[in-house]
């Protein structure tokens, strides 16, 4: 049960991650990314490693977040 939940949170995780990276966002370490679905980040925009953004956060263009 416990092994199921977190291979759960981790593919919410990295389908986030995925939609990102395929709308032009670029991550050092997606592994370690933690982005709420809620969030929006702009093309161009690198996400460094261990970065957390949570609720209606908004990152423009071109930005390095890390």
């Amino acid at each position: 049960m416990f092994r199921e939940e977190i291979e759960k949170k981790q593919a919410q995780r990295l389908a986030v991650v995925e939609k990102l990276a395929a709308a032009g966002v670029q991550f050092i370490d997606e592994m370690t990314a933690y982005i709420d679905d809620t969030v929006t980040v702009g093309a161009g925009t690198i996400i460094g490693p261990c970065v957390t953004l949570k609720g209606s956060t908004v990152i423009g263009c071109g930005c390095f977040i890390g």
